[in-house]
């Protein structure tokens, strides 16, 4: 209580207000949610004027953009729509983009000044769309101009989630899906790359003379949540490694800085393009030998891509805002040096800094456990 008087003393009482409004109509706390979603089912019993969906082989999927974000979750949202659509025997989904209304008193200060409305604009453009054509179970984008056409459009169509009305908002916990929920391997065919994408990796390697295992290495290096960001001493250390070691390491620069100079990696093949196009990064992190990561939002791709080999490094960095530590992962039963329970065994966590001895030791483990073969990347 003295908490919530604090902030309302900060704030002021109109803040209060609408982040009540706000509670209301997309509950934080489950026992509101529950009671909130009982009551909008008795509601929907009693009105008489309730509309009848459409009947479709198609189920339609909300991405509100008051409760979703503009980074790669989408490629969990996209996975999570997948297997909602299997479940209610439709041949896909499609999905409906609600644009944002939200109120700049209720949102996330230490974001937006790092990132701000220019730059989230982008990101809808060239990370949020893009990355709907790479799951196949995905069957088209609907981008509503206006918020009050979901309203109409929930009425009418089979939505999910089910409770979605345009006004009242719901969305599940990424990290319940994919800690506790997504339990085996093989639940889901995920994002996967395009054949003209694969194409054009397959063209970069041979125009570069690449002849050996590629190693790609994603660096975050961002104005925002900087205790995520790559150790750059520690990745070019291991880079040179890589490569007196007969490997072919590539570097995925972090779009933000993707002009800035190689940071110490002389020598070391770059594939910027990859920053800015996402067909292009997930054709070549299929391609690769191995693909590294920190802490960041490229790294979701590879999760949910089964096709993808990969290692997440420092999956509890200290002094994040973003962060899960290991209560949290406790939380959702997920114990410290496990895996993702629906990843296969060329894909892990490491929940060790990323420095070098660390990065080398989970790569040489990694080697040890799945010895490199020559592998054919199919583009036909």
């Amino acid at each position: 209580m003295n908490k919530i008087l604090k902030k309302i003393n900060d704030k002021g009482l109109l803040w209060f207000i609408k982040r009540i409004r706000q509670e209301l109509r997309k509950p934080s706390k489950k026992p509101i949610e529950k009671i909130m979603d009982f009551l909008l089912r008795v509601k929907r019993r009693m009105s008489s004027r309730a509309a009848i969906a459409i009947e479709d082989d198609l189920l339609y999927c909300m991405y509100d953009l008051n409760i979703y974000d503009l980074t790669f979750i989408m490629a969990i949202r996209l996975v999570e729509f997948e297997m909602e659509a299997k479940n209610n025997n439709k041949k896909g989904f499609i999905v409906v983009i609600v644009p944002s209304s939200l109120d700049p008193d209720l949102g996330w200060k230490e974001y937006d000044s790092k990132i701000d409305k220019y730059s989230k604009h982008w990101r809808f453009q060239n990370i949020v769309l893009p990355l709907t054509f790479l799951s196949p179970s995905c069957r088209g984008v609907y981008v509503l101009p206006r918020r009050s056409d979901a309203i109409a459009f929930a009425k009418k169509h089979d939505v999910y989630p089910e409770m979605y009305d345009g006004v009242n908002l719901r969305k599940t916990d990424a990290s319940e899906l994919l800690h506790r929920k997504w339990d085996r391997p093989g639940l889901f065919e995920g994002l996967k790359a395009n054949k003209q994408g694969l194409r054009y990796v397959k063209d970069w390697i041979h125009a570069k003379g690449i002849q050996s295992k590629i190693i790609t290495i994603t660096i975050r290096d961002s104005p925002f949540d900087p205790a995520r960001n790559s150790d750059i001493k520690a990745w070019s250390s291991f880079a040179r490694y890589l490569l007196e070691a007969g490997y072919s390491p590539v570097i995925i620069p972090d779009t933000d800085n993707a002009f800035c100079k190689n940071f110490g990696f002389e020598g070391i093949n770059f594939f910027s393009e990859c920053a800015w196009n996402i067909g292009l990064r997930m054709a070549l992190y299929e391609t690769a030998y191995l693909n590294f990561f920190a802490p960041n939002g490229p790294v979701t791709l590879a999760k949910v891509n089964p096709r993808c080999s990969y290692i997440a490094m420092n999956s509890t960095p200290k002094g994040a805002i973003i962060n899960m530590d290991e209560e949290a992962y406790r939380k959702y039963g997920h114990s410290i040096g496990e895996n993702f329970k629906f990843a296969n065994q060329r894909q892990r966590l490491c929940f060790e800094p990323d420095t070098y001895e660390n990065i080398k030791n989970e790569f040489d483990r990694f080697v040890k456990d799945n010895p490199p073969v020559n592998i054919t990347v199919e583009t036909e």
